[in-house]
């Protein structure tokens, strides 16, 4: 299990994965570029327009997975800041 420090942007994008769909955008701690997050995190719950920093923790799935599925588990610790972006 690895811990993580990930920042999660306030709206979610068009992405495509299996078919299209609507990403979560993150960068983990150190990160200066925003990447697609395509799966979930267990415990945690998008609002749009809130800017997240979140602790979550990581792990390896049993196998066997589905072919198209990710091998890690992605689990909610805290929620450290919750802050509301105010469009001008």
């Amino acid at each position: 299990m690895t811990t993580k420090h990930i920042e999660v942007a306030p709206y979610l994008v068009d992405c495509t994965g299996v078919a299209p769909m609507k990403c979560m955008k993150i960068k983990e701690q150190g990160q200066t570029e925003w990447e697609f997050f395509y799966g979930s995190i267990d415990g945690f719950t998008f609002e749009p327009g809130y800017n997240y920093q979140l602790e979550v923790n990581v792990t390896k799935k049993p196998e066997p997975i589905p072919a198209d599925a990710s091998s890690l588990q992605w689990t909610l610790v805290k929620i450290i800041n919750k802050q509301k972006i105010v469009n001008n």
